[in-house]
């Protein structure tokens, strides 16, 4: 139970840093999107989740590595 909490808890954190980010890149805007889009597919059928989970993963790191060059 303990870890669920401490879970839940870094998934609240790092949704504030891409809420945050969200504003000014359009990728991470993308990303957030597509992970709201995860978790409603998700409650339907769980295997559903699985492509927009990837593809908001997918923009998030491709903005993390264009902000890096």
């Amino acid at each position: 139970m303990d870890q669920l909490k401490i879970r839940l808890a870094e998934a609240r954190k790092y949704l504030k840093i891409m809420l945050a980010e969200s504003g000014e890149r359009t990728l991470v805007a993308g990303s957030y999107m597509f992970l709201v889009i995860a978790f409603f597919a998700a409650m339907a059928v769980p295997k559903a989740a699985l492509l927009p989970l990837a593809l908001g993963v997918g923009c998030y790191l491709l903005e993390r590595k264009n902000e890096a060059v």
